[in-house]
Formats: structure tokens, C-alpha cells, sequence
């Protein structure tokens, strides 16, 4: 639908338990969101792909500034604006609290900008609300629980980059400007096959024993956050055209794993596929989008595996 003066337009269809959206605003100013959205429904949370232009999101005294390729998720028992600062296009979708592991009234806003948002689950959401929005007409009613569970697998595995990414707010408190210096260091060193807790300590004054303390209120431990920037890393790589010249090993010692099998053992540990695999899938659902005929079913099952 559009409005009077054709500056706004919304679309929206449902699959399943999903409820898709895009939303096109031509000119500066609050997005008024499709009225079958569950605003300040404690059950439904929502998440917005930015297409193209910025836009500012708020809600709970947060705010921040999203550009082409960036992503917010948030629950909507509180009330929250979306505010275009240019043309903007963004396609979104509101889905069920309980398709989450944690409590949906414990779901804070998340927003992955930058190199986040183009990397991982980021970039498997992205491509599947992308197909979703072009195909959802033609989807099968048994077709709709599969969907339904990609979305929340994705949806799961960005959340839980998050918070590897350490994309919680910084509140101040010496611990958490420790915690941040901490995360800061990984990222810097994550190339350096010899990073490991003991090694982050030490750089930081402080002993593997109070190192893994520190850790013990996040959802993740010091090894795991290590072993997820570099997967992560090597994940973003595989599925990146212009290292394709790069064999597998040499994409996982840019990211500090030595060793081919190693690699291949904690990859498919991990994502439930081989590197190899993965750069296959990736590689053809490139071809594809170039063409803008993406395949649902290879995006819903990537993001299988990476729930599993």
C-alpha cells in the first residue's frame, strides 16, 4: 500500500507463523510500519534488513544510525520507532518470541552494522529474507515448518554472534572496559595460531584463572569466543569470490588454524558441512543471486546445520 502522497510504500504476506514485510519511504522521517505488525505484543519480536539508504532505530533510551546491510532485531512488548534519515528500502519480518532459546521478554535490541552484518548468519539472513520476499507467494503449505525453522536458526545464530562480537552495551564499569580490551586483543591477534587463554591473560596482566572469572557472565567462554571470531572469519572468507584462488588450509591459517584437517574437523563441527561444502553452497548462491533466482532450500539448510 502506499500513501497519499505515494511517499511510502509496504508490503506485506505471511508464511506461516512468519510475517514478512518490505517498506520503501522516498523521503526523511518516521516509517510508519504495516498495521498488522503486533506493536507492544510481548509474544513477537521483529527484525529489519536495511536495503538501501539509513535509518535510525530506538528503543529503551537506545538508539543507533543502520546503513545498507545492516540488521536489528528487537521484541516488541516495548514500544520502538523506526525513523528513515534518507530514501531508505528495507524488507523485514515479525515472528514468534518462543521460536527463541531465551525468554522473548529477555530479548534486548540487537544491531549488527558493518562487517557484522555482511559476515556469517548475517549474510544467510540477509540472502534468505531476500528469497523469502521474491518467492513467498509460491511457497507450499509444506513447505512453511522448514522456513519456519531457518529463520529461527538464523535468527539464534545472530543473536549469539552478538553477543560474541560483544555488541552488548558497554556500561561503563572497569570490568567491562577490561572485557572490552579483552575482545578488542582477540580480534587483533585471531590471526596468531598461538592466541589462546593463556596468552590473553598474560597480555593483559592478569591470570588465566581470573581470565575465565571475567568470562563467566557471558554466554560465552574465552576458548569458544576465540574459536568463533576465527570460524567465523574463515566461514566469511570461503563464501568471499575473490578467495577462491586460496585453498581451504590457506583460508584457515589467514585466521590462526594451522592444518587443513584440524580445520576441516572443527568446521564441520561446527556448521555440520565441510568447508568445502560450504564454499560450493556459497559459490552457487552467489551465481544465483546475480541472477535473482536464490534457492530457499540451500539457505534453509545451511541455516539447519548452523542451529544444530
Amino acid at each position: 500500500m502506499a500513501n497519499a502522497d505515494g511517499a511510502f510504500r509496504t508490503r506485506t504476506r505471511s508464511v506461516g507463523e512468519l510475517l514478512l514485510f518490505d517498506i520503501l519511504s522516498s523521503s526523511p522521517g518516521p516509517i510508519d510500519l504495516p498495521s498488522e505488525i503486533r506493536r507492544n505484543d510481548p509474544r513477537y519480536g521483529n527484525a529489519e534488513f536495511v536495503l538501501e539508504g539509513r535509518m535510525i532505530v530506538g528503543q529503551d533510551g537506545t538508539r543507533a544510525e543502520l546503513g545498507a546491510g545492516d540488521f536489528v532485531i528487537h521484541g516488541l512488548p516495548h514500544p520502538f520507532e523506526l525513523v528513515a534519515a534518507t530514501q531508505v528500502r528495507l524488507t523485514g519480518v515479525t515472528f514468534p518470541l518462543r521460536m527463541l532459546p531465551a525468554p522473548g521478554n529477555r530479548l534486548r535490541m540487537v544491531t549488527m552494522t558493518g562487517d557484522n552484518g555482511h559476515l556469517g548468519s548475517g549474510a544467510l539472513l540477509a540472502s534468505f529474507l531476500n528469497a523469502l520476499s521474491s518467492s513467498a507467494d509460491s511457497v507450499l503449505p509444506q513447505e512453511e515448518a522448514g522456513i519456519s525453522s531457518a529463520m529461527r536458526g538464523l535468527l539464534t545464530a545472530l543473536i549469539a554472534r552478538s553477543a560474541a562480537d560483544g555488541s552488548a552495551e558497554d556500561t561503563g564499569s572497569p570490568t567491562a572496559a577490561l572485557m572490552t580490551r579483552i575482545r578488542r586483543f582477540i580480534e587483533r591477534e585471531i590471526a596468531d595460531p598461538g592466541l589462546n587463554p593463556a596468552s590473553v591473560a598474560a597480555a593483559h596482566h592478569i591470570s588465566v584463572r581470573q581470565l575465565h572469572r571475567l568470562f563467566e557472565h557471558e554466554k560465552i567462554t574465552v576458548t569458544e569466543l576465540i574459536r568463533t571470531f576465527r570460524l567465523e572469519g574463515c566461514r566469511h572468507d570461503l563464501a568471499d569470490p575473490a578467495l577462491h584462488p586460496l585453498s581451504i588450509g590457506a583460508v584457515a591459517e589467514r585466521w590462526g588454524i594451522p592444518g587443513s584437517a584440524k580445520f576441516s574437523r572443527m568446521f564441520r563441527a561446527a556448521y555440520g558441512m565441510s568447508p568445502r561444502e560450504y564454499r560450493t553452497r556459497m559459490t552457487r548462491m552467489s551465481r544465483d543471486a546475480g541472477t535473482n533466482v536464490v534457492d530457499v532450500a540451500d539457505i534453509a539448510d545451511i541455516a539447519a546445520h548452523i542451529a544444530a
